[in-house]
């Protein structure tokens, strides 16, 4: 039995392996510029005001100002003990008005976006105006985080405008993953003559120190990102150390009585919203990049990549660590799988031994878990417990057991979805994940109807050909829906190769509701004659003698239509069936939605005599269908009965 020591070593080599990976850019940015243009300043209610700021100026925009909020958890507060600032709302209060300023910003922007590590090839940065903020003597604001604002937000801008004050420094806090480091940004340094900006990271918590002469005026921007291009992959030595010590890793896996997984906690916190692949954060991406080569290139598919918030939890005196569903896969978001995917409760398989398989080896020990409920203060207001930010984490698991899992825990569509990008991919492992996600179980939501179906013919028979894939698609099935394409599937097979293996998972079907939606599907003008013979021989085309698994009045009226003029026993054996509340509900409206598309010159005698007999059994009740049903094909005698019929119903 290995050693605690021994059990950790595998994990302390990814550690030292990922502190090679180097970080594009800082959590902060600083500058100044001596040269710039007038904003353009026009506040409501007091017009343009230019710059340098004077006292007057100052106190003038105080004036038209009001006090600012703060959040804390889902409260908004106003208290000047936290929080001693004056603001304007940008658009409805003030604007900035000289074009030139705009794109003065804008090469603002581009410097911090470079400087936090953001790649502008693959991602493009915009500042947005928020907040006119004026700190007089005794301003401030307590350690806070900046809420997002709207989708894409990831951080801050603040531009401090030309004017006379000191104190006031900004002191903004390294993210989790280094939050024993700080950086202090003096901007009272040169503010008379030049524009003072710092730009950081949303998550990042940050305090304003007291203005302790003057006016500190400036304006602050949510800085917004959108995905430009694609992520290259990592080639450096870095990366190639990595990859040794995760092979390392996961081969002594079993030796340390442990799972083929890792854990890589981000250095950066996210909300809900914000969490994804293309909205991660500095040297978070960096180290996404080289998991997921190695997941998709180095282990030839042995692996995936996911991402996940994560809690903690104490399990008998020993720290674990909790992920919480969903499971984000790589070139997913979060928005695809709450659209497409049910949440089911979790099966118990997210808990992690954090000292074995959690890196970076020791973070645990220093960092401010969430468990602890430390909920900062926001600027501004309150907000939803999904828009705090959270500890997330990066998850590299073995495939098979990863879309198992999701199959468990999202349901079978989830899974499906992963699966279609590997197979659409290339992925190697994606013929036997296929024989894996496609078991036939008791509670499915997988369906014929759905598109992820249509996606999976696409793979498994126009490409793959594999009847065996496709058979099991179709047992996996809980409900089957006319899907038109089946017709070509079994074009691609072959019909008079298929056709008996076809009728076999029809007659395997539990209901007749899916039989009735499969052999309509499969009747097509392209269905050879002799199969067409078959498939309406299929046992399960009759009624249930039990009523249940009936179906749709739409299916069963497509298929009598489909199988029109060699239909006439299945007619036959639907009307006879007896049961009243059958007939009237499903039988008669699937009848006469079926007949009305029968053009009255290729109406034959028999179809005469079936409306005859249907119009026996309906009785008073249904005085609507046999008005619709006499009035089939321009309207037909009636029997003697049906008159009888007629005269107590007018009674009636």
């Amino acid at each position: 039995m290995l050693s605690k020591e021994e059990r950790r070593a595998p994990a302390r080599a990814v550690t030292e392996a990922l502190a090679k990976v180097q970080s594009p850019g800082d959590y902060y940015t600083k500058g100044a510029n001596d040269e710039y243009p007038d904003p353009g300043l026009n506040i409501q209610g007091l017009g343009f005001v230019p710059v340098p700021l004077t006292v007057e100026s100052a106190k003038a925009i105080i004036n038209k100002s009001h006090l600012a909020p703060y959040g804390h958890g889902e409260e908004t507060i106003v208290n000047t003990q936290v929080r001693d600032t004056w603001e304007l709302n940008a658009q409805t209060q003030f604007t900035l008005q000289n074009p030139a300023w705009q794109h003065f910003i804008d090469r603002i922007t581009a410097a911090c976006a470079r400087d936090l590590g953001i790649d502008p090839t693959t991602h493009n940065v915009t500042a947005k105006p928020y907040k006119l903020l004026i700190y007089e003597t005794g301003g401030k604001f307590e350690k806070h985080q900046d809420s997002e604002k709207e989708h894409g937000m990831f951080g801050t801008l603040v531009v401090v405008l030309p004017s006379v004050f000191t104190g006031g420094e900004l002191v903004i806090h390294g993210p989790a993953g280094r939050q024993t480091e700080s950086f202090t940004w003096d901007p009272s340094v040169g503010s008379m003559f030049s524009v003072q900006y710092a730009a950081f990271y949303g998550d990042c918590e940050h305090d304003v120190k007291a203005v302790t002469s003057g006016y500190r005026v400036c304006l602050t921007y949510n800085l917004l990102s959108t995905k430009a291009g694609t992520l290259v992959a990592p080639t450096n030595e870095a990366y190639l150390g990595l990859r040794a010590a995760l092979d390392e890793f996961f081969a002594k896996a079993e030796a340390r009585n442990s799972e083929k997984r890792l854990v890589y906690m981000l250095e950066h916190k996210y909300t809900k919203q914000g969490l994804g692949f293309d909205f991660l954060k500095n040297r978070d991406i960096v180290v996404m990049r080289s998991l997921a080569k190695y997941c998709e290139e180095s282990s030839d598919g042995a692996y995936m990549l996911f991402l996940a918030r994560v809690e903690w939890k104490e399990v008998e005196e020993e720290f674990t660590l909790d992920l919480n569903l969903p499971f984000i896969p790589y070139g997913s978001t979060l928005t695809e799988i709450a659209s497409q995917n049910t949440i089911h409760d979790a099966d118990g398989d997210s808990c992690y031994a954090i000292e074995a398989e959690v890196v970076p080896s020791g973070w645990w020990k220093k960092i401010d878990w969430d468990g602890d409920r430390h909920v900062p203060y926001t600027g501004n207001e309150g907000d939803y417990e999904e828009n705090w930010y959270e500890s997330a984490a990066l998850i590299v698991r073995p495939t098979e057991e990863a879309l198992e899992g999701i199959k468990t825990t999202q349901g079978v569509n989830a899974a499906v979805n992963v699966w279609l990008r590997m197979a659409k991919s290339g992925h190697p492992q994606a013929r036997a994940c296929a024989k894996m996600i496609f078991v036939d179980e008791d509670e499915t939501c997988w369906t014929t109807g759905s598109d992820e179906f249509a996606e999976t013919m696409k793979i498994v028979v126009f490409q793959w050909k594999a009847f065996d894939i496709f058979s099991l698609t179709i047992e996996l099935c809980n409900k089957c829906t006319y899907q038109p394409l089946l017709a070509s599937v079994m074009d691609h097979f072959g019909w008079e190769e298929r056709i008996e293996d076809m009728i076999k998972l029809i007659e395997g079907k539990g209901s007749s509701r899916d039989a009735v939606a499969l052999v309509c599907s499969l009747l097509a003008p392209s269905t050879p004659p002799s199969c067409v013979e078959k498939l309406l021989q299929v046992s399960r085309l009759s009624p249930p003698s039990d009523g249940h698994g009936l179906p749709s009045v739409a299916d069963l009226a497509c298929l009598f239509t489909k199988s029109y003029p060699e239909t006439r026993r299945i007619i036959r054996e639907w009307v006879d069936a007896g049961e009243k509340e059958l007939l009237m509900k499903l039988v008669v409206p699937a009848f006469i939605e079926f007949a009305s598309s029968i053009p009255s010159d290729q109406v034959t005698d028999e179809l005469h005599g079936q409306k005859n007999v249907i119009l026996e059994k309906v009785d008073a009740s249904g005085k609507k269908m046999i008005k619709t049903l006499r009035d089939l094909w321009g309207g037909e005698e009636t029997t003697d009965q049906d008159q009888k019929r007629q005269k107590m119903t007018d009674e009636a």
